[in-house]
Parts: structure tokens; sequence; C-alpha cells
């Protein structure tokens, strides 16, 4: 088995070997790199370029032989060329020439020597000694910085010449006769790919130089760190420092505000106008960046007050107060740091301004007002410059005040161990999300008049509302069960009480809600209008209907409970009276919604408005010949076996004989039922039902006693039929129709 892997291992070193080399061309072994340069070198031909041509000059020891030797076989082709054709070749062989000079000067550059800086001899060093050499510290990361992140886009720079290469040495070996030109253009995309490696190997070197300087200057920075002696004295100079100041962020701040308020009184049109309205602008920049150096300034000012008093502190413990301040002064930085990122662009663009104001103040014709302009425009061009060079001490102190905050957290962070420190480090993260979120809730979203509104401001007002809601759902809820105890208060009053102190409540909190970001409703005539055209143009059935609503809670024309039947044919119990609609359920236990303004404006049946107690007409007929009184009796007895049946001094049954109809004599029964009395009746809540219970029992009783019900009689007369006036005549025409008999008796077969 170890055998089979032996021979496996061997294939793939053959294999993958060539592919190595491919993908390193420069990456040659010892052995054979002098014999291929010097083959290639050998085989060195303009007209017919291999693979391996451009390896002779990468070796500098034959470079320049291969130089000589390249120049000479174009100088040949050049003079063998056309004559229409010299000038282009001949443009192609002075690149050349000069890439290989530029080569050989990459090649013959030696790399950066690594430089150590000795240690220094003295034990203490001073606070001023710890401030320069941070500042050297700082320079040097961020040199560091600024060569990997250059040394990154080259290579990737030299990653896309290396495919164009390849690219084109595919092209030019696919050729059967390549061309002079072809050549040429190979070559010359060659040389520029050598003078990208010699670059790069320059680049990294100088890299590591820069990173071992660093290294080196770090070292310095920590033993003098290890080593530094502060006293009071130290830390009395920043406070008046600090004094000074907060004395000039005040003045500045004063002045900022002056230029501001002055700034938009420039008005006009001309030329001078514009140069002063952009000179305001330059100067309120310029108030803005010495404030912010003044208050970056600042915080770095109480950041060394705070790490000079850990350095006199003989304990590791850190004051509540320090941390405070540390958080304090890290979001301020952040806040220096966004500042200083919106004031660049807008220099930048000031500075284009003036640049094009320039040229069109040159084209205008020569006035007093061009030439003022001019030259304040040639001024803040001066002016610029100086705005330039301020801006870089911003961001120089900015970054001052990054490294000594990263510094104080890693001290603070070592002395509150791992856990802490982590837990410290989510605790500041989380304050940063909140604030981040702070800050986008807090971002207007649009206005409503004059007054901004946000997505905090949204989400209050939606709160509130929420709240509101709940405080009358229960304030409801109790007013229910409180009506539930006491059976003197009607349960239409406490639903009707319900629902206006809902819609009450409701309103107040909407109002409340409104005004909590900041809405006026002393001036609401936008609202009235927004409403009256809102209710021209689609919402008059929903106000309609909102205000009926409300009427019929107040008239009390219709409550919960009662049985209704509309004009339309609906009839059925109202289950609940809300703000736009009626909701009544139908004997087949259907839910309806009817809109409250049907209620005012048609025809309403209300069967339990004040009185339960409701009179029925059923009729029925019997044939003539009947006994009347018979009749009466043994409906009287069957309308008294229906259990809804009413009976008393005010309420008794009786049987009306209405007509004599055509078929027979037609009766009425009239009798008194009570509505929602119990669960039989109210399994039969519609008239409809009522009266088929009783009709029941009609029929039972008249069937049972031997009465028959009347049916139709009609009396037909019949004048002409088939042309004939009497009936003889037509019985004689009918048998006329008949047709003869066409079957024979059939002999019976034995």
């Amino acid at each position: 088995m170890s055998s089979w892997w032996s021979l496996i291992s061997i294939v793939g070193v053959i294999l993958l070997s060539p592919l190595a080399q491919a993908n390193n061309p420069l990456a040659l072994s010892n052995s054979n790199k002098a014999s291929t340069t010097e083959n290639a070198l050998n085989q060195l031909n303009i007209l017919e370029l291999n693979a391996d041509w451009w390896k002779p000059f990468a070796d500098p020891k034959i470079r320049d032989v291969a130089s000589e030797k390249l120049i000479s076989q174009l100088n040949q082709a050049w003079l063998a060329s056309p004559a229409e054709r010299q000038d282009g070749i001949e443009e192609s062989i002075q690149s050349i020439k000069r890439l290989l000079n530029t080569l050989k000067q990459l090649q013959e550059q030696p790399t950066a020597a690594t430089i150590e800086i000795a240690p220094p001899s003295q034990e203490t060093f001073s606070w001023q000694d710890w401030l320069e050499a941070l500042r050297k510290n700082q320079a040097a990361q961020t040199s560091v910085s600024e060569s990997s992140a250059e040394l990154t886009h080259k290579e990737a720079g030299q990653k896309l010449l290396s495919r164009q290469v390849d690219d084109l040495t595919a092209h030019y070996l696919s050729e059967t006769k390549p061309s002079l030109q072809s050549s040429l253009s190979l070559i010359e995309k060659r040389l520029m790919w050598l003078i990208s490696q010699e670059s790069l190997r320059l680049e990294k070197s100088q890299l590591a130089a820069t990173k071992q300087r660093a290294e080196s200057i770090e070292r310095h920075f920590k033993h003098l760190q290890s080593n530094l002696t502060t006293t009071d004295n130290d830390i009395k100079i920043l406070q008046r420092e600090a004094d000074q100041l907060n004395k000039l962020i005040e003045q500045n701040s004063d002045k900022l505000r002056n230029l501001e308020a002055i700034l938009p009184t420039i008005i006009g049109d001309d030329s001078l106008t514009h140069a002063k309205q952009l000179q305001a602008k330059y100067a309120v920049l310029e108030a803005q960046q010495n404030l912010l150096y003044a208050q970056s300034k600042l915080s770095w000012n109480k950041l060394s007050e705070t790490y000079v008093q850990r350095k006199q502190q003989a304990s590791d413990n850190w004051s509540e107060e320090q941390r405070k301040l540390i958080n304090e002064q890290s979001n301020l930085i952040d806040n220096f740091n966004k500042q200083a990122n919106e004031i660049k662009p807008r220099f930048e663009r000031y500075r284009e301004q003036t640049q094009s104001a320039i040229t069109i103040t040159d084209s205008n014709p020569v006035s007093r007002e061009v030439t003022q302009a001019k030259r304040i425009y040639q001024q803040l061009l001066d002016q610029s410059t100086e705005l330039a060079s301020k801006q870089q001490h911003i961001n120089q102190q900015l970054a001052d005040n990054d490294t000594l905050l990263i510094l104080l957290k890693s001290q603070l962070r070592l002395a509150d161990g791992q856990f802490k420190g982590s837990l410290n480090d989510l605790t500041n993260t989380a304050q940063d999300v909140w604030n981040t979120t702070l800050g986008w809730l807090n971002t207007s979203l649009f206005k409503m008049g004059e007054t901004p509104v946000t997505t905090a401001g949204i989400i209050r007002v939606v709160l509130i509302i929420l709240i509101v809601w709940w405080f009358s759902y229960w304030l409801r809820k109790a007013l229910t069960r409180l009506a539930s105890r006491n059976q003197k208060i009607a349960d239409a009053t406490i639903y009707t009480l319900n629902r206006v102190l809902h819609y009450l409540i409701m309103l107040i909190g909407i109002m409340v809600a409104l005004s909590s970001i900041g809405l006026d409703f002393s001036n609401v005539a936008w609202i009235a209008g927004a409403l009256s055209v809102g209710i021209g143009f689609g919402l008059q059935s929903i106000v309609n209907n909102f205000v009926s609503g409300l009427i019929i809670m107040f008239e009390r024309s219709l409550k919960v409970g009662d049985f209704l039947e509309l004009q339309s044919g609906v009839t059925g119990t109202v289950s609940q009276i809300n703000m736009r609609s009626t909701i009544i359920r139908t004997p087949d236990n259907l839910e309806i919604v009817v809109p409250n303004s049907e209620f005012i404006s048609g025809r309403v049946v209300n069967w339990t408005l004040t009185d339960n107690d409701r009179r029925l007409r059923i009729p029925f007929s019997v044939e003539y010949g009947t006994d009347k009184e018979l009749v009466v009796r043994l409906v009287m007895q069957a309308a008294r076996n229906v259990p809804y049946t009413l009976e008393d001094e005010n309420h008794e049954p009786q049987v009306w004989m209405t007509r004599m109809g055509d078929n027979g004599l037609e009766f009425e029964l009239l009798v008194w039922v009570r509505q929602g009395v119990d669960i039989e009746v109210r399994r039969a809540e519609s008239r409809q039902g009522l009266k088929a219970a009783y009709l029941w029992e009609i029929e039972s009783a008249l069937r049972d006693a031997g009465i028959g019900m009347p049916f139709p009689q009609r009396d037909y007369y019949i004048r002409s039929i088939l042309g004939q006036n009497s009936v003889e005549g037509f019985v004689q025409a009918l048998n006329a129709l008949k047709p003869p008999s066409t079957t024979a008796p059939q002999e019976k077969q034995g």
C-alpha cells in the first residue's frame, strides 16, 4: 500500500511542477534557472518570440546583453520595414528603450535597509517625552497602514496586468506568422509586467523596513510609557489649558452664531454679491473648523488629565467618574469625526465654486464690481490653502484623541479583567446601538404644517392610543360587571354609556397623542378644511353613519336586545350598535351589518321598544257549511295549547270571522304573545315562527274535528271549440277525431 502512495506522490510532483512554475515564472530553481535563461537569450528573435523570451531580462547578469540584442534586432526590423510604417515602429522602439532603462534602474536599486532605533539611555521620562513618543508611534503606525494599502492596490494591478500579458501571449503564439507590430506590443506589455514585478519587490522590502521601524518605535513607546513619571504640575498645566480652550470654544461659538445669522441677509444677483456670499460661507466654514479644533483639543486635555491621574494612582481601581469620562469622550470623539467628515466635502465644494467664479469673472466685461469680486475670489483661494492646513491639523488632533482613547480603554480592560472587560464592551456596544437608534428615531420624516414628524413621534402616538384603548376596554368591562350586579340598571343603558365613554376617551387620547409630537390644536382651520374636502369626496356616508349611530344611542329608539323588522325585510335582534353600523342577528343565526343611516332615514318596526307584548293575527279559512261556533271553540283551545299565548283580562285571545270568501268562510285568530320570555320563544323570535306554531295547532284541531279546508271552485263555459257552439256538437266532433282501430283479433293457436 505504501508503494502505491509513493508512486502517486511522484506522479503528482511531476504533473504539478510545471503548473507551479507557470503560476510563478520568476520562482525558478537555482539549478536550471541559468540554463533556461541562456537558452532563451540564444533563441531571442523578435519576429518569432517564444513563451520564455523575456526571462533574460529578469536576470540582472545577462540583462544588458539581452537588451543590446533586442535593440539591435529592433533597429534591423525598422530598417527593413516600409517607409510609411517606420514612424510608428520607431515610436514603439523608443518606448521599449525607455522601459528597458526603467527596468535596469529598478533592478539595480537595492532593497530598503532596516533601521533599528536604539533604546533611550535614560530611565525616567516626562509627560512631554511621552507626548512626543506617542505622536511618533502614531505616525509610524499610520505609515504602515498607508504602505500596506498601497501595496494591496499595486498587487491588484499586477494581477490584472498578468492576465492581460497572458492573454496577449496566447493570442501571439496562436498566430501562424506574427506581424512585427504584434511582437512590439507583446514586448512592451511584458516589459511593463517586469517593471511592475520589480516595483512590487521594492515596495515589499520598503513595507518590511517600515514595519520593523514601527515595531521599534512601538517598543520604545512602551518602554517610555512604563517609565513615565508625572507630577501635579502636569495636571495643573492641563487644567489651565482646558480653561483657555473653554474660553476659546465660547468665543468661536458666538462668532459662528453671528456669521450664520449674517449669511441669509446677503441677498443679490450681481457678481459682487455672489462673491460676498461665498466669502461669508468661507467665514462660517473657518469658524466651524476653529470650533471643532478647540473642542477636539479640549477632549485631548481631558483624556490626558485622566491618563496622568491614572499614573499617579497606586491602585488599579478605576473610579466611576473616570469610567464615565471615557464613555463621554468616546461619544464626543465619534461626533467630532463625523463633523470633520462633513466639513471636508463642503470645503472642496467651496473651492471648486471659487475657481469656477474666477473663470466666469475673467470672461465678464471689466467693471468696478467685477474687479472687486475677482479680488475677493483671489483672497478666497489663498484662504482655501489655510483651511486645508487647518483641516490637516484637525485630522491629526482627532487621530491623537483616538490613540489616547484606545490606550486608556486597553488599560481599563486590563484592570477589569477578561470577564468584566467583555461585559463593559457589551454594555458600550449596547449603548452605541441605543444612541444610533435614538438618532434614527429622532430623524424628521415629514412635516405637518411647521411641525416635523419623526419615527419616535409616530411610535409615541401609537403607544398612547394603545394605552388609551386599553384603559377604555377595562373601564367598560368594569361598568358592565357593576351593572350585572344591579338589576335596576338596564343593559341597553350600560351599552350606550360604554359606547359613549369609549368614543370620548379615544377622542381625548388621540388629541393627547397628536399633541405629544408638537401638533398645535389651537389652530385647526386646516384640519376642518381637510375634513370638509374629505367629506365632500367620499367620507360623507361614513360621517352620516357615525352621526346616525350617536343619534340612535342617545335617542334610544332602538337598543341592544330589541327585535326589529326593517323596511328592507330584514328581521332579527340587535346584537351590537357600533360607530358606523349596527349588527342584527336573524332567527337563522345570521349576522347582518346594517348602516346606521338606514335606521334614521328608513321605517323601522321595533317589536320591543316599550313593551314585549305583541298581538298576532293568524288568518285561516274553513269550507262553507261548517259550524262557526265549533270553529271558534276549536281554535281558541288550539291557541291555548301554544305555550307563547298570553291570557289575562288585558290579553284575551279572540277569533273573528272576517269574510265570506269565494271558496269558504275566512277567520282570523287574534292572540297576544310575549317576545323573548323563555327559551322556546327565543328559538322562534320572528313573527313567522310564532305564526307557524299557531297554524300547526289550528290545522291539527280542525282536522281532528273533521272540518275540511276550502278549495278553489271554478265554473268553465266552453263556447266554440272545433267550430261547435253546443256540447253535443263538441262531443260528436271529438268522436270523429278518434282514429279507426287497426288491430284485428288474433286466432288462438293450439
